[in-house]
């Protein structure tokens, strides 16, 4: 049978097909209004859209190339139409013959849109819409081959094909099973893997993967594998493999992990319009590619089809190891990655480093809202703790700062931490400063430069601190740089992480997508954003972003260079450095850090000795770790640990502050002279009291020492009180100050 191309078959089988879509077809004659004349280019104007509720004619149809033109709706091709009638009879091929022919179970044509009648003619190939008999002979065959699967696993007897099988693909029965896979110890190719092709629930297809090849069921329509179940899902995600077997592999690989991702096994190189339509229904599409021909066609077209929807990832081959780099013995990737992992656990003995860790950073190319909830489960037996980065200072998963005044040491603290993390060693040399022996190797590390030139002070930098040569080779380098367990990038990108639309932004999220980081950072703060450091809202936008780009990551820390003032003169920098009052800006960003790293350089402190203080704080830390180390800086640039001299400055400190202790000395020495007194004591008899005593002070200055002290008090549940009566600026009345003991304090003032 042939099909006659041309003006009337247009007419005569558009006609047909527009009543068929029209949602007016009842009061539209599509056939009648095609019969007007064309113009020369084959259009037919002024008719009715089908598509929508058109009073005024607003389409236009060619019956030369059976295209309709709407202006409201858009263009649709000839096989566009076609498909659209297809789907609405429920047929799963792309294009089909007229309605006459549909319920006959007869052969159907392909009809291919091309740039001629004859190239349309040239192009057309018989093929057969499976049949609701059909389509339930598929079912029965699957859910047979499903049972005998069961069977296999509950015997624990496994058939030798079945053996190789999954010996060869590194599978588990288990994989099969939960993929809704099957098995037959009969087909047309020997005993198979059997794998469903369902479409809107309906097995339109079977596809096999035997002993003796690959083959299709006769007469079935090829459609992608769990295509169906992850439209269902409704994830925003999926992650896409080529073939049958290869969607084994990578669901596995995914449940492995952890992970909630919907898999698709693509058949062959084909991706029909209809297939984009479907996969228009996800987000983001991540296609595991292969190094052949098929894959980087499917890539291609679908690339095309999608844009920056769909992404296309090839895993790496090499992993770095201590002292050299392996090659997988298969050099392919994403499928057979997961086999030479145990290559590489056999030979080498990696126990550290598995499937898991790498395969992890690639699935979790799109960052998910955070959805923790805890029960009472969780209170009772609560969850472990991510760990450290550094130990009783950095935690992981958290956000903090590392804060100075400007030239006071900041950057080249961050530049040793990166040397420290890279190496095990400990920070500036602080034992008490390690990193975490559970890191994650290789630690990726990301750093952002935005205040210094990369090419004339970072890289010089940091070459020097990775060898501690002031001026080292290239040689000198290399060499140093090969026992690193980091992979480290340093990268300048105009980041303005308040602006999501701004190019730098843009180019941030696509290396974190790429790099997937354990550690980020920031240096610094004020040019890494364009608000106002001293508004609590528009920080508020910037930590919020920070917040959301940290989703980059598992597990993943961010340090945030931040500036201090410098300190005005005759002010206690160790004060600032061990309650954090010099640092600049809103109060909201101390607020969204849970950890602090401080440093006060000699421009600073003053110090004849050239010392470097810093000091560890936060609310994850150990209070010990609040005292300050002291470190000297070598022409490396590397920091060193003064041990003797840190324990020598913390015996004359005391535990505190020069400043600190003289006002602690003050306020016993208050409370010394209210205890003497046998009656209440006006501000001026207090101040001269405590004057004989050798300490001059001012009214303002008692005020503030009575009310901590009260505070203190009272928090320390104490029955005690310095209690101010009468109104110093009343006519006839004197304050009076005095301390009772007998007050009854349960944390609540009485």
């Amino acid at each position: 049978m042939k099909v006659n191309f041309g003006t009337d078959y247009f007419r005569e089988e558009g006609g047909r097909i527009l009543n068929l879509l029209s949602v007016n077809s009842c009061v539209r004659d599509y056939a009648q209004e095609l019969r007007r004349p064309e113009n020369s280019s084959g259009w037919v104007s002024s008719i009715h859209c089908p598509f929508h509720d058109d009073e005024n004619a607003s389409a236009g149809f060619n019956v030369r190339t059976g295209t309709l033109n709407c202006f409201v709706c858009g263009s649709f091709s000839w096989s566009k139409l076609k498909q659209l009638e297809n789907d609405y009879y429920g047929i799963v091929r792309q294009h089909g013959e007229p309605a006459d022919n549909r319920e006959k179970d007869q052969w159907l044509f392909n009809l291919t849109y091309g740039p001629s009648i004859e190239a349309q003619e040239r192009s057309m190939t018989k093929v057969k819409r499976p049949s609701p008999e059909l389509c339930q002979y598929f079912e029965d065959y699957v859910e047979k081959s499903r049972q005998r699967l069961e069977e296999i696993v509950e015997s624990g007897q496994v058939p030798p094909y079945l053996q190789e099988y999954l010996d060869s693909h590194d599978l588990e029965l288990e994989t099969l099973l939960r993929c809704g896979v099957g098995y037959r110890d009969y087909t047309r190719v020997g005993a198979a893997v059997v794998f469903p092709m369902i479409r809107s629930g309906i097995c339109v297809g079977v596809g096999l993967r035997g002993e003796r090849g690959k083959r299709n069921l006769p007469d079935s329509s090829v459609w992608p594998i769990g295509l169906d179940d992850a439209i269902r899902s409704g994830e925003s995600v999926v992650a896409i493999a080529e073939g049958g077997s290869d969607y084994l592999r990578l669901s596995q690989a995914v449940e492995k992990c952890g992970l909630d991702i919907p898999v698709i096994g693509w058949p062959g190189s084909s991706f029909p319009e209809e297939w984009l339509d479907y996969a228009r229904n996800f987000d983001r599409i991540i296609f595991y590619r292969q190094g052949d021909e098929t894959s980087k066609k499917i890539a291609n077209t679908v690339r095309e089809g999608l844009g920056e929807r769909f992404k296309t990832v090839s895993l790496p081959t090499r992993v770095k190891l201590t002292d050299e780099v392996v090659v997988s013995p298969t050099n392919k990737d994403i499928c057979e990655w997961c086999k030479d992992m145990r290559y590489w656990t056999d030979n080498f003995g990696l126990t550290d480093f598995n499937v898991d860790a790498r395969l992890v950073k690639y699935l979790r190319n799109v960052p998910r809202p955070r959805r923790v909830i805890y029960t009472a489960e969780h209170i009772i037996h609560p969850p472990k703790p991510a760990g450290w980065v550094v130990e009783n200072a950095i935690p992981r998963g958290e956000i903090g700062l590392l804060w100075g005044p400007s030239q006071n040491g900041k950057t080249t603290l961050a530049l040793n931490l990166i040397y420290s993390l890279a190496t095990g060693e400990p920070l500036a040399g602080i034992e008490g400063l390690r990193p975490a022996s559970d890191l994650p190797r290789p630690l990726n590390i990301l750093f952002i430069e935005e205040d210094a030139s990369l090419e004339n002070e970072i890289l010089p930098r940091f070459r020097a601190i990775l060898t501690n040569k002031p001026s080292p080779t290239d040689e000198e380098v290399e060499y140093a740089y090969q026992s690193f367990g980091v992979d480290l990038r340093i990268a300048s990108l105009s980041l303005r992480v308040d602006d999501e639309n701004s190019p730098g932004y843009r180019y941030f999220v696509e290396l974190l997508e790429e790099f997937w980081p354990h550690v980020v950072i920031y240096d610094a703060l004020r040019s890494i954003h364009s608000k106002e450091e001293n508004s609590p809202s528009e920080m508020a936008i910037v930590i919020n972003n920070l917040r959301d780009l940290q989703a980059y990551g598992d597990n993943r820390t961010d340090i945030i260079l931040h500036h201090s003032r410098k300190p005005p003169a005759g002010a206690d920098w160790l004060e600032e450095l061990s309650t954090l009052s010099g640092l600049r800006g809103s109060t909201a960003l101390l607020a969204a850090s849970r950890f602090q790293i401080g440093i006060y350089g000699p421009q600073s402190t003053g110090d004849p000795l050239g010392y470097f203080a810093i000091g560890i704080s936060g609310n994850l830390v150990k209070e010990t770790a609040k005292k300050p180390y002291y470190c000297v800086r070598a022409d490396s640039g590397r920091f060193i640990y003064d041990k003797q001299e840190t324990e020598k400055r913390w015996e004359e400190s005391d535990g505190g502050s020069k400043k600190q202790q003289t006002i602690q000395a003050r306020r016993r020495l208050l409370v010394q002279v209210l205890e003497e007194a046998v009656e209440p004591l006006t501000w001026d008899e207090l101040i001269t009291r405590v004057a004989a005593k050798g300490v001059e002070v001012k009214k303002e200055t008692l005020q503030d020492d009575i009310n901590q002290l009260n505070g203190q008090w009272l928090r320390a549940n104490t029955p005690k009180e310095i209690v101010v009566e009468g109104t110093s600026g009343g006519r006839g009345k004197k304050a009076t100050v005095y301390l009772r003991t007998d007050v009854q304090v349960n944390n609540v003032r009485r």
